[in-house]
């Protein structure tokens, strides 16, 4: 059989590679968490964006119908206007 004695010094090598990995790995996971909270930042504004585009929505979707309806006696779409209109 070889003879298989460790010395101090392979010990030492084997702890400093272990070392260096772990580093890399703290150093890794620092990144991801700065990478994920730079994402949720960028969806938080997103939402923000929808909200503010449905509300703008919502509220032309209220407005519109109300315009439409009070100018409808002035508006003729193609047809024939009224009788009461015509004699003005």
């Amino acid at each position: 059989m070889a003879d298989e004695t460790v010395s101090h010094g392979d010990i030492y090598r084997a702890l400093g590679i272990l070392e260096g990995k772990l580093d890399s790995l703290g150093q890794q996971l620092s990144q991801k968490h700065t990478d994920i909270g730079d994402a949720f930042k960028r969806l938080n504004e997103l939402e923000k964006s929808v909200a503010r585009w449905a509300g703008i929505a919502l509220a032309c979707s209220l407005i519109i119908p109300i315009l439409i309806t009070a100018a409808a006696p002035r508006l003729h779409f193609g047809a024939e206007p009224p009788a009461e209109a015509r004699q003005r």
